[in-house]
């Protein structure tokens, strides 16, 4: 069997199950794409050996991937209400502008919140993990995204923006990944917690 053909296969597969199960398949795409990012961020980008690599930081960001997924799946399909589905180009420029002003900031301070959460902090250490981080991650995020939902939204069919964007986010998670565990200035480290 030739490699296009398992390919071929592979994808009409895909496709299969995410028509049947869209939410179930963005939450299973984005937390393993997420906790690809992780494991980039702790053991290329951090340098850390297999023995110190943090399970629970791998498994707290897997699951907001987990939760995420459905969240980009139900916004891309409000977007196609709000903005319309004719890929014109005002079209196009409508949704990123929608996705960079609305989602982009909330999303991202869920996930900054949810991390620093989850790792023990109360809101005077999210408060504090804002000062630090959230706007820097919303620059860098506005000098990344802009263009790549332009192509997004003018070539990648509906069903397939969470997984084109995800798989372009495990850079992105990489980073976000390397920011969102970075430990607050003037706070002890955050709580380790193990399983």
């Amino acid at each position: 069997m030739s490699v296009m053909k398992v390919l071929r296969q592979t994808l009409l597969k895909y496709q299969t199950v995410l028509t049947k199960h869209p939410y179930k398949v963005q939450s299973i795409q984005t937390s393993v794409l997420m906790l690809t990012g992780d494991v980039i961020a702790q053991r290329f980008v951090e340098k850390k050996k297999l023995s110190e690599m943090d399970g629970y930081r791998t498994a707290c960001f897997t699951s907001v991937g987990f939760a995420m997924g459905p969240v980009l799946q139900y916004w891309y399909t409000i977007l196609e209400r709000i903005a319309g589905t004719n890929g014109k180009a005002i079209t196009v420029v409508k949704k990123v502008l929608m996705d960079q002003i609305i989602a982009a900031p909330l999303l991202l301070a869920i996930v900054l919140t949810t991390i620093t959460l989850l790792f023990g902090q109360d809101l005077a250490g999210v408060r504090a993990k804002f000062r630090q981080d959230y706007l820097a991650v919303l620059i860098t995020n506005y000098q990344v995204w802009p263009i790549v939902q332009l192509a997004n939204f003018y070539f990648v069919p509906l069903q397939y923006r969470v997984l084109l964007v995800q798989t372009i986010a495990i850079f992105w998670n990489t980073y976000l990944s390397t920011k969102a565990n970075r430990p607050i200035e003037g706070k002890t480290l955050p709580l380790k917690k193990s399983f």
